[in-house]
């Protein structure tokens, strides 16, 4: 290695003469003696050169009009740079809108008010085509029980809906084969299905996948139809990745799968299911 170094500081050491001179009288009229080292220096320098001056006359003649994709105009500049501003600024508020409408949907899972006052206002200010019907107060306990008795009278119709689009439009399947037993709180209900550990769990119905942690997974159907798993490892999907029936999602971690459906933020019975 040293001794390729001294080689190759020996070489660049080496001086090059040029010289100018009368072909006729062989007479001298310029000479320039410079190392290999300098010589490479130099012709760098003159490229450096001859490459910006190619620059200054493409930008500032009208060659510039001969390249293809070079705008001809500053106002085209400007008016790129203002359209690029703009789909920003979409992708901002679409990003904002998609995250309030995440956390909506986990206060819905988490037995909360889907909306609080404190978003309202942020809400409004994110879309201008707001669904104010969507908008739901925090309630005292009489309103919340009269709120809850309404419901329960209203049950049979909706679910009898949820059973034609389960069944008609979706032809809904159980993400796995097991026995499905109901599990029932104040305003949730649950259907825990009982199967072997490591079962593959398959995607219900077409969807879109909004939410996924270590061992949840939310995915957002069409008509208004929302299914949740817990206790599933190994997730095959990603938030935003269209998903259809019938696609491995996962697989089991224990011998229990928490499965959840809503429908029009409402979780459904176990009795969607009976024919």
């Amino acid at each position: 290695m040293k001794n390729w170094m001294n080689k190759l500081r020996k070489y660049l050491k080496e001086k090059n003469r040029f010289i100018i001179q009368n072909p006729i009288s062989f007479q001298q009229k310029f000479s320039l003696t410079l190392t290999k080292r300098n010589t490479v220096l130099v012709g760098t320098v003159l490229v450096l050169f001859f490459a910006a001056i190619v620059f200054l006359v493409i930008s500032f003649t009208s060659l510039k009009n001969l390249i293809p994709g070079y705008p001809s105009k500053g106002s085209e500049l400007f008016r790129i740079d203002k359209e690029n501003q703009r789909k920003l600024q979409e992708l901002t508020d679409e990003n904002k809108s998609r995250e309030l409408w995440i956390s909506n949907l986990q206060n819905i899972l988490n037995e909360k008010d889907s909306i609080s006052l404190n978003t309202i206002n942020k809400s409004l200010k994110l879309d201008s085509n707001f669904n104010y019907n969507s908008i739901y107060f925090e309630r005292t306990r009489e309103d919340s029980i009269l709120r809850v008795k309404t419901k329960l009278q209203e049950n049979e119709g909706k679910f009898s809906l949820a059973k034609m689009i389960l069944k008609d439009i979706h032809s809904f399947e159980l993400p796995v084969n097991g026995k499905v037993e109901e599990v029932s709180s104040k305003t949730l209900k649950s259907w825990n299905i009982r199967c072997k550990k490591r079962e593959n769990v398959l995607n219900t119905m077409d969807g879109t996948v909004v939410f996924l942690n270590e061992n949840s997974l939310v995915i957002h159907h069409n008509h208004e139809l929302v299914s949740t798993f817990t206790g599933i490892s190994k997730i095959k999907a990603e938030i935003g990745q269209h998903v259809e029936q019938g696609d491995r999602l996962g697989s089991t971690a224990d011998t229990t799968l928490l499965f959840q459906l809503f429908y029009k933020g409402e979780s459904l019975p176990l009795e969607v299911l009976k024919n």
